[in-house]
């Protein structure tokens, strides 16, 4: 006995609604990478050599990168390693402190020797995201480069 197949009235209805659910999961999922892409972090950074010798006062100002706005209330870690010579050197990573400009961190950093080296700034806190900054650290004062 053959059984035969009635057409189904609710499928159009049932793929529609397939439809609609792959849609909006594929907007839900393009929204979030596009805020993710708007929360992430820049940093200027400005190091001036102290009395010491190689040891740098450094003033980093952090902000989103869409917006511009400022990024208060964060926990900076700064890691610094020379791209020349990758973990050849052992300087302890520091905490950036807040100042009451919001956005504007303090640092000390005391390194082994002058030349490039690549400063990576650990941020967490409003957001979590990692800034690389390369800096050349020689006679004159070290600014940021891009």
């Amino acid at each position: 006995m053959k059984a035969l197949m009635k057409p189904n009235k609710n499928r159009p209805i049932e793929l529609s609604i397939k439809a609609f659910m792959f849609f909006a999961g594929v907007c839900a999922l393009l929204m979030t990478q596009a805020r993710a892409e708007s929360e992430r972090a820049d940093a200027d950074v400005v190091c001036d050599e102290t009395a010491v010798p190689l040891q740098y006062s450094c003033t980093i100002e952090v902000h989103e990168r869409s917006s511009g706005r400022p990024l208060t209330d964060a926990k900076i870690v700064i890691n610094a390693d020379m791209p020349d010579m990758p973990m050849a050197h052992n300087v302890t990573p520091v905490i950036a402190m807040e100042s009451e400009t919001p956005g504007l961190y303090q640092a000390t950093l005391l390194l082994e020797m002058r030349g490039s080296w690549v400063l990576r700034l650990s941020v967490s806190g409003p957001m979590r995201d990692i800034v690389v900054v390369k800096m050349d650290f020689g006679a004159h004062p070290a600014h940021e480069h891009h």
